[in-house]
């Protein structure tokens, strides 16, 4: 399994909102959502988690975290899918923005499950 994340930062809360609903579904607009989107082209699943700053000033991150069925399925995805989608996120978020993103990728070498 692999493992692609995205860590934003920024130190303007409602660029972070920003940022945040449009990762989210919009019922009233009928999006799904870029994380969905990301599912729904090649992943097997997201989670999108807001880091608030431990001092005033520091920056808000959201970590994005998309899980991929192996090494295959993730280039299938940047082959594809994820073109359209990076173009729609940088017109959203240029590179010159309050909000800067990293992407890492990496193997999952340890998974545990929920005991309910």
């Amino acid at each position: 399994m692999l493992a692609f994340t995205v860590t934003a930062t920024t130190t303007d809360p409602a660029e972070a909102q920003r940022f945040i609903d449009w990762l989210s579904p919009d019922p009233a607009k009928g999006t799904a959502g870029h994380a969905a989107d990301v599912v729904s082209s090649g992943g097997l699943s997201a989670q999108i988690v807001r880091i608030d700053p431990k001092t005033p000033g520091d920056p808000i991150v959201v970590d994005c975290r998309y899980l991929f069925e192996s090494a295959e399925a993730f280039a299938a995805y940047e082959n594809g899918p994820a073109v359209p989608l990076r173009a729609e996120g940088r017109e959203l978020f240029p590179v010159n923005g309050p909000l800067k993103m990293v992407r890492t990728v990496g193997e999952v070498v340890v998974e545990a499950g929920v005991v309910r």
